[in-house]
Order: C-alpha cells, then structure tokens, then sequence
C-alpha cells in the first residue's frame, strides 16, 4: 500500500466521529493492511497536518467574509440614511 493509499484510509477513519478513541485506533490498525505503526502515525500526522491547513483556510475565509458583511452592513445604513434624507426632503417639499 502507497503511502497516500495509507493517508486516504488514515482520513477515512478519522473522519468517523461516532468512535471511540479505541475503536478509532482497532478501525486504522484493521484498514492499514500489515502497515506498520511507524507508516500508520506518519500518515495519521499527514492528515493532521492536512486538516491544520484546511482549518487555518476556514478562519481566513470566514474573517474575510466578517470583514466584506459589515461593508455590507457599513453600505446599507448608508442607503437607509440617505432613503431617509430624501423622505424628509420629499415631505418638506410637498408641505410649501
């Protein structure tokens, strides 16, 4: 077995939430297929380092869609304040 064979087995497992830490490590030993446990915490410690990445990705992500929603929010209230403006522009207007 490739050693990305052995990582997408190691993900497969892991991404089980319903086990235990117990059944989680019988369940990697079970689809590692004689891999040596050196082969299976390498990939195991691939995979960690994988979902560290694709963490760190989400929380850049999620902060810059924060920052593009309170432009958003900046944006509207602007709009409000000036629909404002012009209603009262407007009833000014039509009471002279």
């Amino acid at each position: 077995m490739t050693h990305d064979e052995l990582i997408g087995r190691v993900s497969g497992v892991l991404a089980i939430a319903s086990l235990s830490d117990n059944q989680t490590t019988a369940t990697l030993l079970a689809r590692a297929n004689g891999a040596s446990l050196k082969d299976v915490l390498a990939a195991a410690l691939s995979v960690a380092r994988e979902r560290q990445c694709d963490i760190a990705e989400l929380k850049y992500a999620l902060r810059d869609s924060e920052r593009f929603r309170d432009g958003l929010e900046d944006n509207i209230k602007e709009l409000r304040d000036h629909l404002a403006d012009l209603c009262a522009q407007l009833e000014a207007g039509s009471e002279s």
